[in-house]
């Protein structure tokens, strides 16, 4: 899996990119408390209402991957997402959340993207096995995200994990990204590329 070009970047994007968005994410909650004051249930409310917002979002995806193909629908929405994201420390408690549940419904979209690049660069002998990696991957480079949030947090400031996110987010982009997509393109990444 590592010697194919598409899926190496593919997961050294992802990987940096939710390391990154692992610093912010299970502090979110903890954000509404102490900066906004929410009580247990008003936060409960707020992410059970994002979740319903996000389900249009995989539609979207698989819009986007069939428009514009599924390497750049990747990148876009985890540009746009990138972006918001350090935006949210400004916002009062109203438009935090309305940005919030923007943002978490750009993410979604990437999902469905992220699956049909999958197919689109692997054989059905090595599919599962690539899929399985990607699980493993993200999951070792994701995992001191918490711990680095937490000292954030308490070294820095609330407001700085989000900023932190967002560099490391967008510096995933521009390294493996971008590189992504001038590999796609110089292959003549269509819907009529044959998998390595």
């Amino acid at each position: 899996m590592w010697s194919n070009p598409y899926l190496r970047l593919y997961y050294l994007l992802f990987g940096l990119y939710l390391f990154a968005y692992e610093i912010t994410i299970p502090y979110i909650p903890l954000y509404f408390k102490s900066i906004f004051q929410l009580n247990e249930f008003e936060i409960g409310s707020i992410f059970t209402l994002i979740s319903f917002i996000v389900i249009p979002s995989y539609l979207l995806g698989g819009l986007l991957s069939d428009r514009m193909g599924s390497a750049k629908a990747m990148v876009l929405v985890l540009t746009i997402n990138a972006l918001i994201t350090p935006l949210l420390p400004f916002m009062n408690k109203f438009l935090f959340i309305l940005l919030l549940a923007i943002s978490n419904f750009i993410f979604s979209s990437h999902e469905v993207p992220e699956t049909s690049f999958v197919v689109k660069v692997t054989t059905p002998e090595i599919r599962a096995t690539a899929t399985a990696t990607t699980s493993l991957i993200q999951s070792i480079m994701t995992s001191p995200g918490t711990l680095i949030g937490g000292l954030i947090w308490t070294s820095l400031s609330p407001k700085a994990n989000f900023w932190i996110t967002s560099l490391i987010a967008l510096a995933s982009i521009l390294t493996f990204g971008l590189s992504l997509l001038k590999l796609t393109g110089l292959e003549g990444y269509r819907k009529e590329l044959k998998p390595t």
